[in-house]
């Protein structure tokens, strides 16, 4: 029983490892902008125009590390974004297949909502709008209000690695830009962001754990 329990635990350790390390962070904001900037005028979110008029570095909440990016907008915006050349992530967008983002909502004691609207990707081989998805991250409370909420966004950008456009580039796109659409009721209008990321499928991170898992069995052996 204490054998199987051991092994037990090691496959979790093995798998939570591999799901940690696996994966590209794009954005966690400790201070430092990370090459995001503000759609609207396409300066950096720290630029004078942009901080701390619309854009801050926050200790109040965060899901890595010990800032996030707060963001405060009224009514629907592109406002975050990212040009991943400039940032040199290209080839971390084309190994994985998902951005994940953590958000968080603060408390409150009235009714309302905010959202993440869309994520917009473009990107040399498709054109605009080609890759707008609607993403699941709404937040909302009821009469009254009620407790902070924390929500992880995620876009799935896989169709657009395997569209034939794409392939018949036959390299990765020089080029590719993802944005942020927010939206709001005009009451509820801070948001922070904090761990952005791109990810593998889930399938991938297994399938990684799983082939760390029989190197420490091959090596006990």
């Amino acid at each position: 029983m204490c054998k199987k329990l051991i092994f037990t635990i090691c496959i979790v350790s093995v798998l939570v490892t591999a799901s940690a390390s696996y994966g590209v962070v794009i954005g966690d904001w400790e201070n430092a902008n990370d090459d995001w900037i503000d759609w609207g005028n396409q300066l950096l979110v720290d630029d004078a125009t942009n901080m701390p008029s619309k854009y801050n570095y926050s200790a109040d909440w965060s899901s890595l590390k010990d800032k996030s990016l707060k963001l405060t907008q009224s009514g629907w915006n592109q406002n975050l974004a990212i040009k991943l050349q400039n940032a040199g992530h290209v080839a971390d967008f084309m190994a994985n297949t998902k951005l994940l983002i953590d958000l968080h909502a603060p408390a409150t004691t009235e009714s309302g909502w905010l959202k993440i609207e869309e994520i917009v990707l473009n990107a040399e081989g498709c054109s605009w709008g080609d890759y707008k998805v609607s993403a699941p991250a709404f937040i909302g409370w009821g009469d009254g209000g009620g407790d902070a909420q924390d929500v992880t966004l995620e876009f799935d950008y896989s169709a657009y690695l395997s569209d034939p456009d794409v392939l018949a580039l036959g390299h990765d796109p020089y080029w590719v830009e993802l944005i942020v659409t927010t939206n709001n009721d005009g009451v509820h209008t801070a948001f922070y962001f904090d761990n952005a990321r791109l990810v593998p499928e889930p399938t991938t991170i297994a399938l990684l754990g799983l082939g760390s898992l029989a190197l420490l069995r091959k090596k006990r052996s």
